[in-house]
């Protein structure tokens, strides 16, 4: 996995490299010189393709100087090796910023051979030598914004629509890892790593706020407000994702809205802010239904069961992850769908309607076998055991609860035990 913070110097071999090592040196000042690659050399017996992609795999972000004159030689044999660098960059969509030194004109799009022809004129800075103060602090945002975007496009997964927050209470057991579910915000990443892209995602913000780039402060308010939630600290979360609402009511697409209205509502739900967490869901929803969205409407209606769930309204929260099992059924998420029948087998356990939990429990089971997973068929035959338990239907409780022991004992040792002792009282009756 990249690491943020790496970033890949490339430039030719000048007569005069003073330019090019100023640029050099400052990067290392600023970003720290380990995280800083340059002047490559091909270990021998290695080719110069698979070398320069595995290195180039290890950064963020790519610095090529040019001067006036450059020109790209689209051929490894011809030791044009800033042109290999940036070919590897490219093909694996490493942003590539370029440095244009005194008054060079970005290269026209037919200069450029093929294996460059992705290059981005957007991504280009012009570095002059009477005004070098002022274009190295240029350089320096673009590379901080580049940096922070990668990391956000490399380590955060928004797969959720907003949905940021771990499985409510009930979509899961005391068992460490049902429904874990997926970490949303910056997956996989250390509190270490965290706090780096916070740093980021700030001159992120600093640097469109200067330029007056409102869609990039809306991506840095939005990458800020994921971050600050996976470091647990919701109220920050949640003071980003407002500012967020504010530009994206503005200028924001359809998606941006629902989504920053999604994320607030699971902040507010995590600070047990449950009634302004409401009316965050419904404003989603409306939004959704509005723009004929089903997919965006189906998860406002997952986070509106969740919510209702948690204030004790139970027969609206089952009703609200019914309609959310419509949009799961329609998309074919065979996933969701197992969950959302899980949840709301749960539910009607709770309401003490266990025949309607046996039919949605059984669902789930079928779906979680066709799937292939045979641990959380085993942790749904558990749940289907006991609801027949409770309609004192006890062959089928021990004969679902056999079957959840064999597909539980290796990794749910804990809940096999417990199902083994209610066994031992079932026969008993």
């Amino acid at each position: 996995m990249q690491r943020i913070g790496k970033i890949f110097f490339s430039s030719r071999k000048f007569a005069d490299t003073t330019k090019a090592d100023r640029v050099r040196e400052f990067l290392c000042a600023r970003f720290g010189e380990k995280n800083v690659i340059a002047n490559l050399e091909v270990p021998i017996g290695q080719g110069v393709e698979a070398f320069l992609e595995n290195k180039v795999g290890e950064v963020a972000v790519m610095v090529v100087v040019m001067e006036y004159g450059w020109t790209p030689i689209d051929d490894y044999e011809s030791s044009d090796w800033m042109a290999a660098e940036m070919a590897a960059a490219l093909g694996k969509r490493t942003s590539v910023i370029s440095i244009l030194l005194d008054n060079m004109e970005f290269p026209s799009e037919d200069s450029l051979p093929d294996s460059l022809q992705s290059l981005d004129e957007e991504l280009s800075v012009s570095v002059n030598a009477e005004s070098w103060d002022k274009d190295i602090k240029i350089l320096e945002a673009f590379v901080a914004k580049e940096l922070a975007l990668n990391f956000s496009r490399v380590k955060t997964d928004i797969s959720g629509k907003g949905e940021m927050n771990p499985p409510p209470d009930d979509l899961s057991r005391s068992l460490d890892e049902r429904h874990s579910g997926k970490e949303l915000g910056l997956a996989g990443a250390n509190m270490t790593d965290t706090r780096r892209a916070i740093e980021y995602y700030l001159e992120d913000l600093e640097f469109s706020e200067k330029l007056n780039d409102r869609h990039g402060q809306a991506l840095a308010l939005s990458n800020l407000g994921l971050a600050y939630a996976k470091m647990n600290e919701t109220r920050r979360s949640i003071e980003y994702f407002k500012r967020r609402l504010i530009l994206v009511r503005e200028i924001g697409t359809f998606e941006e809205l629902a989504e920053t209205l999604a994320s607030l509502g699971d902040a507010h739900a995590i600070m047990g802010d449950l009634e302004q967490a409401k009316k965050y869901f419904y404003e989603q929803a409306a939004l959704a239904k509005e723009e004929n969205d089903f997919q965006m409407e189906g998860l406002a209606f997952n986070g509106l069961g969740h919510v209702y769930i948690k204030l004790g309204e139970i027969e609206k929260g089952i009703d609200c992850y019914k309609e959310c099992l419509k949009s799961s059924i329609e998309r074919k998420d065979l996933n969701k769908q197992g969950e959302l029948l899980t949840a709301i087998g749960l539910n009607y356990v709770k309401l003490n309607r266990y025949k309607e939990a046996v039919i949605v429990q059984e669902r789930a089971i079928e779906i979680y076998k066709e799937l292939g997973n045979s641990h959380e068929e085993g942790l749904g035959l558990s749940d289907l055991a006991d609801s027949n338990a409770f309609i004192e239907n006890f062959k089928a409780a021990i004969s679902f609860g056999r079957q959840a022991i064999e597909l539980l004992k290796e990794k749910y040792p804990d809940e096999v035990r417990r199902i083994q002792k209610l066994i031992a009282t079932w026969e008993k009756r």
